[in-house]
């Protein structure tokens, strides 16, 4: 009597290879989701570096943030992929990045701001130091614009 041989898989092995792929997709797809939008978030962190700069020279001449916003430019509009406007506020010197365009929903309308805060004792001579996002102590929870969940801000600006 001849036996015959298997060929391919039963039924019960395909579902548990199906079953295996969905659980692995249910865990993935939302990891990748939110380093998607960590990556949006990280073109704005870069595009404000100029703001920074104007900002940062703007106070040092003038030892003030009084009129920073005319000289810097109170709101620019910017064309990038996520990023709609960056916006300088007058008197205190914060820089606001707005998202849109093709960004995440999580993060559209949502704003990060950037708060320069001047160490005291330096007066225009030191350094400003910035805050990003909802860091900085005292300094920044005065001033704090950011709108955009902690989970998606770097390390740095939560």
């Amino acid at each position: 009597m001849r036996r015959q041989i298997q060929k391919g898989f039963t039924m019960i092995e395909l579902m548990i290879v199906i079953a295996i792929i969905g659980i692995l997709a249910t865990i993935a797809i939302p990891m990748f989701m939110d380093s998607t939008v960590r990556a949006q978030v990280s073109e704005g962190i870069n595009i404000v570096g100029p703001y920074e700069q104007q900002v940062a020279e703007f106070y040092q001449s003038n030892g003030t943030f009084t009129g920073v916003a005319a000289a810097v430019g109170a709101s620019t509009t910017v064309n990038t992929k996520y990023v709609t406007t960056v916006a300088v506020t007058e008197a205190t010197g914060v820089i606001v990045v707005t998202f849109g365009n093709s960004a995440n929903t999580n993060l559209a309308g949502g704003a990060l701001g950037f708060v320069p805060v001047v160490p005291a004792a330096s007066g225009t001579a030191g350094g400003i130091s910035w805050y990003c996002g909802k860091n900085g102590g005292a300094a920044n929870t005065q001033q704090n614009v950011t709108t955009v969940p902690t989970k998606y801000l770097p390390s740095t600006c939560k």
